[in-house]
């Protein structure tokens, strides 16, 4: 269900006991009567939790309307929601997103490597002059204050941007978190805004690249996401992901673009993944049969993408002629000629990171 034909946006907040949380829902609702709930709790504070509803469900207050939307609750980091809406931030909206100007927009939109270095010295400089306002400037680092303004004189249309799309977003947290009555936001007037375009075009099911480099720690703090007991650790610019599933400590890869035998998906496994999201040193294997079946209790279909499928598994059958496949089409467990071709996941585990 897109944000196409959205009209209005509602923000409503409702406070409950400590035991059942603050709740603090947004709703979204188009003339045809698409219905999107956003929402936090105490439980799920570091989230924006998005559910699509029924069509033309009431929402109510926001107890009656998380009761009300059936819909499938989608959970999704803060930190990657930012990316997400900041993600946006193109062209295509770029009459559609005051208060930035069109050429803030197109600045921000083709200095993509830039950006990230700006708003941490931006970021680095509303502290310090956060603190100069609280404290006064006698014990504060001017000289790195004025480090940081030389820094960002480099380009004002760029600078301004990234300081009003941090604004911008900001504003739009504290919309969907903080607001203590209805607040309508309507399309007649409200269209050119950035907080109704981005609401309006946001999709939570939107994947950006993630978790490129670092530790893996560095890299799941990157992708900030993750469903069940299975953590995004990578996710490469073709989209191929890396998930970890914390309660058996597995590496989960993503499917392989080809389908093959048996033999070359073992192969495929030792040879080509960890290339592909840059783990070279991860030693990678199909998983076995019982890895499989656990997964498939941890709601590996549900969770993992490009599941539609059958999948090698490194366990043989009785003879050399045979080896069992996982199907991700109803989750069992078969024997099968070895010479068929299906897709491959690879695994890793910490304890088989190469030594070589």
């Amino acid at each position: 269900m897109g944000f196409k034909q959205i009209a209005i946006i509602l923000t409503i907040l409702l406070n409950t006991s400590y035991l059942h949380g603050a709740i603090r829902d947004g709703g979204v609702i188009g003339p045809d009567g698409d219905v999107v709930l956003y929402y936090k709790t105490l439980k799920t504070d570091n989230y924006i939790v998005v559910k699509y509803c029924d069509k033309h469900t009431v929402l109510g207050t926001p107890a009656e309307a998380r009761k009300n939307c059936k819909g499938k609750a989608h959970y999704v980091m803060i930190t990657q929601f930012k990316k997400s809406i900041k993600a946006l931030i193109n062209q295509k909206f770029i009459n559609h997103l005051k208060p930035l100007t069109a050429e803030e927009v197109l600045s921000y939109n083709s200095n993509g490597s830039a950006i990230n270095q700006i708003e941490q010295m931006v970021d680095e400089l509303n502290r310090i002059d956060a603190f100069i306002q609280a404290e006064g400037p006698e014990n504060a680092d001017l000289v790195r204050r004025e480090e940081l303004n030389r820094a960002l004189r480099g380009d004002d249309v760029l600078v301004s941007a990234v300081k009003k799309v941090t604004a911008e977003t900001e504003k739009l947290l504290n919309f969907i978190s903080n607001h203590t009555i209805i607040t309508p936001v309507k399309y007649s007037s409200n269209k050119n805004q950035f907080i109704y375009t981005v609401l309006k075009n946001y999709s939570p099911d939107t994947k950006l690249p993630c978790g490129l480099v670092g530790s893996i720690e560095d890299r799941i703090k990157d992708c900030a996401y993750w469903e069940g007991s299975f953590t995004l650790v990578t996710r490469t610019k073709e989209l191929l992901e890396l998930h970890l599933e914390r309660n058996k400590g597995l590496f989960w890869g993503g499917r392989l673009p080809e389908a093959m035998s048996q033999s070359d998906a073992e192969k495929a496994c030792d040879q080509k993944f960890g290339e592909k999201i840059n783990l070279p040193e991860f030693k990678w294997r199909l998983p076995t049969k019982e890895e499989y079946v656990y997964a498939e209790k941890r709601e590996i279909r549900q969770i993992l993408p490009n599941m539609l499928s059958y999948f090698w598994t490194s366990t043989k059958g009785v003879d050399v002629k045979t080896a069992v496949a996982f199907s991700g089409y109803i989750g069992l467990t078969n024997l099968y000629p070895v010479i068929n071709s299906y897709s491959v996941r690879c695994v890793a585990t910490p304890h088989m990171l190469s030594n070589d």
